[in-house]
């Protein structure tokens, strides 16, 4: 059966729920490919993005699945809650995360940086950057503050705000002030001076992008 996409929004979410819950199952082998689980989580996101209650309440809803993943043995790294964090990551490009109640999305995704699985932590680093395209006021502060504080995790963090300055180059409107590019700008210059030459790199990467739409 197919259904229109204004139908989902409609008095009863029943089939919302179903058309999320069959995009989520398709996602979240154990063999899915990471690209796959993106397209799936953009899948998601389209739906949610026409309702911000829902949209909340849904995100409300991965944080949880990531907090009871932590609790089980993987493998490798668990599928759930590298699906739920893309999901997180493309709601949280339009819609501003900060306010989800219930839970904290802000440190789920930061704890998920701490991660044995190096799927995890990339997906949690693409998150974050993602969450503060919506809400940057909130996010970049958390993302300077971690950098300070975990030396270890700067090129992931770093990686973050790349995601953050890129989508300021495209076509839609973008949250990013003067005030917010300047900050970035300075945390950028201050963490190229390192002997790390990935981190060096990725600094000169940002520092690239942000010459270009300035």
């Amino acid at each position: 059966k197919r259904w229109q996409l204004a139908d989902l929004f409609s008095s009863s979410s029943e089939k919302m729920a179903q058309v999320v819950s069959a995009i989520e199952a398709l996602a979240s082998g154990s063999d899915v490919k990471q690209n796959v689980r993106k397209t799936a989580a953009k899948c998601i996101a389209s739906i949610y993005r026409g309702g911000e209650e829902v949209a909340h309440t849904y995100a409300t809803k991965l944080v949880k699945v990531i907090e009871e993943e932590e609790g089980k043995a993987h493998p490798t790294h668990s599928p759930a809650s590298v699906l739920a964090l893309l999901c997180l990551a493309e709601i949280g490009r339009t819609l501003d995360l900060s306010s989800s109640e219930g839970k904290s999305v802000d440190s789920t995704i930061l704890k998920c940086l701490h991660s044995t699985s190096e799927d995890e932590r990339g997906t949690a680093s693409y998150a974050l950057g993602c969450a503060a395209i919506a809400s940057p006021d909130f996010f970049l502060p958390k993302i300077f503050k971690h950098m300070e504080s975990h030396e270890k995790l700067r090129y992931l963090l770093l990686l973050s705000l790349k995601e953050v300055v890129t989508s300021a180059q495209g076509d839609s409107p973008s949250k990013l002030t003067e005030d917010h590019l300047g900050r970035i700008e300075e945390a950028l210059f201050r963490f190229c001076e390192t002997d790390e030459e990935a981190l060096r790199i990725m600094c000169a990467e940002c520092l690239g992008h942000m010459a270009v739409f300035r």
